[in-house]
């Protein structure tokens, strides 16, 4: 994990600043529970939509052993130390690398949008200690 988050920090970033926190989450129970908070968030907010993408989305969260992390037994979350124009964009070629890293080495691994709203509420961002409530 450490030569994954090793690779992030080495991303370009759009003013040389280090916009980024890590927080790596082995712990199964804690990722149960987000996963869990992620599915009832999609369920929250395509409610009362009918586009495809909602259906889509509804269906996958509504299945009993459906798994927003699909059991992985690592979750590497990067949120960003401040608000500012380009901290996204940071943050994101942070993934990429993060994520081009993890390929290189054999492992498997993805971005997860299901759970970026759940991760995003001030309850999970005290409980991963994110600097921005």
């Amino acid at each position: 994990m450490r030569s994954l988050v090793d690779a992030a920090v080495h991303a370009s970033t759009a003013m040389r600043e280090d916009a980024w926190l890590f927080a790596v989450i082995q712990d199964k129970n804690l990722l149960d529970r987000l996963s869990d908070s992620a599915k009832e968030m999609v369920r929250s907010e395509t409610q009362g939509s009918d586009s495809q993408h909602a259906r889509h989305s509804l269906d996958l969260v509504n299945k009993p052993d459906f798994h927003v992390f699909y059991n992985a037994g690592t979750l590497i979350v990067i949120y960003g130390k401040f608000h500012g124009p380009v901290v996204v964009a940071d943050c994101w070629l942070a993934a990429e690398n993060l994520l081009l890293a993890a390929c290189a080495k054999g492992l498997g691994t993805c971005v997860i949008g299901f759970a970026v709203s759940a991760l995003n509420t001030p309850e999970w961002k005290t409980e991963l200690k994110s600097p921005l409530k």
